[in-house]
């Protein structure tokens, strides 16, 4: 992918809750070269990951008391 501006609203994520699937906030979305967040508030490389950045903030953020893989920086 190319570097550039992808806007957040671009994506709709959710959270498996059971039967229910309650919405996630999308905060940034970028092209990088390595799969992971970049900190730099202009990220945004040419690369072939994309890079989506979920609220840790949300009521949603983590799917359930035991989850074993928690979703922190996800």
């Amino acid at each position: 992918m190319r570097g550039g501006v992808i806007p957040p609203s671009a994506f709709q994520v959710t959270a498996g809750l059971g039967r229910q699937s309650p919405a996630r906030t999308v905060i940034r979305a970028y092209p990088n070269t390595v799969a992971r967040t970049d900190d730099h508030p202009e990220a945004g490389r040419p690369g072939r990951y994309l890079i989506i950045e979920l609220d840790p903030d949300d009521a949603n953020a983590q799917a359930s008391g035991t989850d074993p893989l928690p979703l922190h920086r996800a």
